[in-house]
């Protein structure tokens, strides 16, 4: 086990390069920092200029990492150099998309497809996910109908072909498939001209779904939702079972990358690991480190990494899980 530091801005999001060298995290006060997780040290910083870095991702390749919040997407470049360290820096073009005049609040970073593009999700009144190319060209979006009131919560399963949402509004699920998917042109409009797409299926909730995540092989969805988890199966849109917490409120839900196990973190500074499919609590684990709100798996998922607002992080090996 080993415990981190940083010097300001809480721990909002973090993310595992595919090859597990390296872990990036994002903070508040908007900077982007990557460590060599080995060795435990930050071997890059950059600040994205966002008030909150939200969300983090790699490319399958690990050359590209994605930042997201406040309107704006960063694409950061990442070069081994022959001292044997690593520079973190925007490449010479298309280093971000700025979605700020666009009428939006957020905006996230979900995935790498298939052909080198990032799907990215923006909310301003209705949902929009976008596919930008990490290069010059544009972006194109896909438009589905939300009246959102803001996004609580999403997900994309790692096939790509089906994604998950949920608004402060209401405890609906609603699901996304790639059958009808239509991109449009990039625009700026807050509001445009586009057909907007309705949902294939809805999972209703009796309170307010505020975190999600699919399993690694697409059967399955975990949703937090107050203290109440679910797996839902996703061929008979059937919840399996329901896991109710203690009296701390969960913050986070996620698959561990085995799919054996759901994990949640939240206001009991515990990280608590569920039977994926029973239900039944597996470990639990107690850390000095304050109220945890974010955790990441390395990709073969021995290592886990937990942190939140107080500045400081905990790894530890998951080898008996």
């Amino acid at each position: 086990m080993r415990f981190l530091r940083v010097p300001q801005g809480g721990f909002r999001t973090m993310a595992f390069s595919p090859d597990g060298r390296y872990l990036a995290t994002g903070h508040q006060y908007g900077a982007v920092r990557l460590w060599d997780y080995i060795r435990g040290e930050i071997v890059a910083v950059q600040n994205s200029g966002q008030s909150t870095c939200r969300s983090l991702l790699f490319s399958p390749d690990g050359t590209h990492l994605l930042s997201g919040g406040d309107g704006r997407i960063h694409h950061w470049h990442l070069t081994l150099l022959e001292t044997g360290g690593v520079s973190l820096a925007p490449p010479v073009d298309s280093s971000s998309l700025d979605l700020r005049g666009c009428g939006s609040n957020f905006a996230y970073a979900l995935r790498v497809a298939n052909d080198g593009s990032a799907i990215l999700g923006w909310d301003p009144n209705d949902f929009y996910v976008y596919r930008w190319p990490l290069n010059r060209e544009q972006p194109t979006l896909r438009a589905l109908h939300h009246r959102s009131h803001g996004i609580a919560a999403l997900a994309i399963r790692q096939d790509e072909q089906v994604i998950a949402t949920s608004t402060y509004a209401d405890g609906t699920v609603r699901l996304w498939t790639n059958d009808a998917a239509v991109y449009h042109p990039f625009s700026r409009s807050q509001s445009p001209d586009f057909p907007l797409e309705q949902p294939q299926h809805l999972l209703e909730h009796s309170a307010r779904v505020f975190s999600m995540d699919f399993s690694p092989d697409g059967q399955y969805l975990a949703t937090l939702a107050g203290r109440s988890i679910r797996i839902w199966n996703l061929a008979t849109k059937k919840c399996l079972f329901r896991v109710t917490a203690s009296q701390f409120q969960p913050h986070a839900v996620s698959f561990s990358p085995t799919g054996r196990t759901i994990v949640t973190v939240g206001n009991d500074r515990e990280v608590k690991f569920w039977d994926a499919q029973t239900g039944e609590e597996r470990a639990r684990f107690a850390f000095q480190i304050g109220r945890i709100s974010r955790i990441a798996f390395s990709p073969d998922g021995l290592i886990a990494v937990a942190g939140g607002l107080t500045r400081k992080l905990v790894m530890w090996d998951l080898e008996d899980l």
